[in-house]
């Protein structure tokens, strides 16, 4: 590939819908895969490469992550003054992971660079967040709240972790943002990332009852006839430990990568040992 490639572009259609078309939580993510070739732009003093450009503003967050099975790469990321950040792999000499947060409004330039002789095929995943969509505002409601994580959902929750320690490799990771009335939430499963929020533990069946009736009428309200909503009654978890659990799940219709809201129940009062609460009651955000 030896042309510029408007990535904001692609970012735009690999988007599912918002809540709103007015959201103004703008969150995507976008796969590239792409070949470097003999035919791709040369030069003596970097290697070859190939161009990607982003339309990005001041404050915009990227999370970019390039794996060349059949190279050792360079990713080169040249803002619109020409300042130049170079990042090399590190661990797998194939994979190259950063992020960033955009500090001048332009034409930023993403170059994928071999040496003379690389060649092969190379995916980059690519993560956006607008500098308005990195926190709700304080006046944000329970809708604009959903409405947030949703977005954030796009790209797998990757600008809501907590950084790890320089070394470390995480499966569950605290969030920057928890959900008004959760008790605490985490993201969890590197691979499909899952918002969990937890919004009641306890061992009142009443208090438990009005919560999940509560979340339900107000999940049914934010998302719309758009989502179809699926229950399912109380039912055994599983047959070694037999303690009961109940959901109602929200799923976005209309689309290919669709996005799942779960009130999950759980209650323990046949196993004890499992959990100090008799009642647990959880907020799920997933996708396909």
């Amino acid at each position: 590939m030896n042309v510029y490639l408007v990535l904001t572009v692609i970012l735009f259609f690999f988007q599912p819908h918002a809540l709103s078309a007015q959201s103004p939580y703008q969150v995507s993510y976008a796969i590239l895969q792409d070949t470097l070739t003999v035919q791709d732009e040369f030069s003596p003093e970097i290697g070859r490469f190939d161009v990607f450009e982003f339309d990005l503003n001041t404050g915009d967050k990227i999370d970019i992550e390039l794996i060349s099975p059949h190279f050792i790469p360079t990713l080169v990321l040249l803002s619109p003054s020409d300042s130049v950040y170079t990042n090399l792999p590190s661990g797998s000499l194939t994979t190259i992971h950063f992020s960033y947060t955009i500090e001048e409004t332009g034409k930023w330039l993403v170059l994928v660079i071999g040496d003379s002789a690389s060649s092969g095929a190379y995916l980059l995943k690519c993560r956006w967040a607008s500098a308005q969509a990195l926190r709700p505002s304080e006046e944000a409601d329970f809708c604009d709240q959903v409405d947030f994580l949703l977005a954030h959902l796009n790209a797998d929750f990757a600008f809501l972790k907590e950084p790890p320690l320089p070394g470390e490799e995480k499966e569950v990771w605290t969030p920057t943002y928890i959900l008004d009335g959760a008790l605490e939430a985490i993201i969890t499963d590197p691979r499909a990332e899952k918002y969990e929020a937890t919004m009641y533990s306890g061992n009142n069946p009443q208090n438990a009852e009005s919560i999940y009736q509560s979340l339900l009428g107000k999940l049914r309200f934010c998302l719309g006839e758009k989502w179809k909503m699926e229950s399912s009654p109380w039912q055994v978890g599983n047959a070694i430990t037999p303690y009961k659990i109940r959901y109602t799940k929200f799923t976005e219709a209309n689309s290919p990568a669709a996005r799942f809201i779960t009130i999950k129940e759980f209650d323990y009062r046949s196993t004890p040992g499992i959990s100090p609460y008799q009642f647990i009651i959880k907020l799920i955000f997933d996708r396909q």
